[in-house]
């Protein structure tokens, strides 16, 4: 079993075919070039470590002012990803403003992915994976290195936690005060409740 904690920034374009060959939906949908990335490297991911993915569910979307729109449901027998994301000038028009972001998985007994977006400036997106097979492992790092220029490793303190929980009480941008967050109202009870991370460590991620 191997372990992933890293923070990518600035995302590549992917070639129309890859993304074709990937999901056609992704080139149809998703009009965003960042967010378009995203979505093609989060399908990838979920393919790979559930052993499927059916898209029930994708869009990205851009407005003439930088704001971005996100929709990403997928499923593959009793495992699923789901995120939504937007982001819009503030009220003075003066930045971007993460508006909303939501997220969750359900993945096989043991394997526990979590991530974190933010894409006002030049795109980051901080992923966190543990329990999965090494080859599966590995075959993620290489599509992260492929989906964005910057790859760098993170303290395990400092990344996402797994399927919508937040470190320390805090909610995901957008959530409701006193509430549960519809990511962790995505993800199935047990499946929040599974902490098996190995031992093992790569020394790069």
């Amino acid at each position: 079993m191997a372990r992933i904690d890293c923070e990518l920034r600035v995302p590549r374009d992917i070639p129309d075919a890859e993304l074709d060959g990937e999901e056609p939906a992704i080139r149809e949908r998703c009009t965003a070039g960042a967010a378009r990335t995203v979505v093609y490297l989060l399908i990838s991911v979920f393919r790979r470590l559930a052993g499927g993915a059916l898209v029930r569910e994708v869009a990205a979307t851009a407005d003439s002012m930088g704001g971005i729109d996100m929709t990403l449901h997928l499923e593959w027998n009793s495992y699923f990803l789901r995120m939504t994301y937007a982001h819009s000038l503030n009220d003075s028009w003066q930045r971007l403003e993460i508006r909303h972001f939501r997220r969750g998985a359900a993945l096989p007994a043991g394997v526990a992915l979590g991530w974190d977006l933010e894409l006002t400036g030049e795109g980051v997106l901080k992923v966190s994976l543990a329990g999965a097979d090494r080859p599966v492992a590995d075959e993620i790092r290489g599509l992260l290195k492929k989906c964005f220029r910057s790859v760098s490793k993170i303290p395990e303190r400092s990344a996402p936690s797994p399927t919508g929980a937040y470190p320390s009480g805090e909610e995901a941008a957008g959530s409701d005060d006193g509430g549960e967050s519809e990511s962790e109202a995505m993800t199935p009870a047990l499946v929040r409740l599974i902490a098996v991370f190995d031992t093992e460590r790569d020394p790069y991620m």
